[in-house]
């Protein structure tokens, strides 16, 4: 086995690392990981369907604890960053 001196290997702090293309990058994360205190969307879905499920999802695995998701009328909910 080699090390990583005889590897060569130099740690590149210019530009970001290249996309994944093995594992597709979540676009909740593109969308979620940039949210800072008082971003927030609207939703359009129904309690328990897919997309609700998918934003609950999405936000405790990219926001846990930072986050509130709230009904505001009839199939519309609003995701909110509470903590920067």
């Amino acid at each position: 086995m080699k090390t990583a001196k005889a590897l060569k290997i130099k740690v590149i702090t210019t530009r970001p690392a290249p996309k994944r293309i093995t594992q597709p990058a979540s676009p909740w994360r593109d969308i979620m990981a940039g949210m800072k205190r008082g971003h927030w969307f609207e939703v359009e879905c129904k309690t328990g369907d897919n997309v609700y499920s998918r934003v609950c999802a999405a936000a405790n695995s990219y926001c846990k604890g930072r986050y509130t998701f709230y009904k505001t009328a009839k199939n519309k909910y609003i995701f909110e960053i509470i903590k920067g």
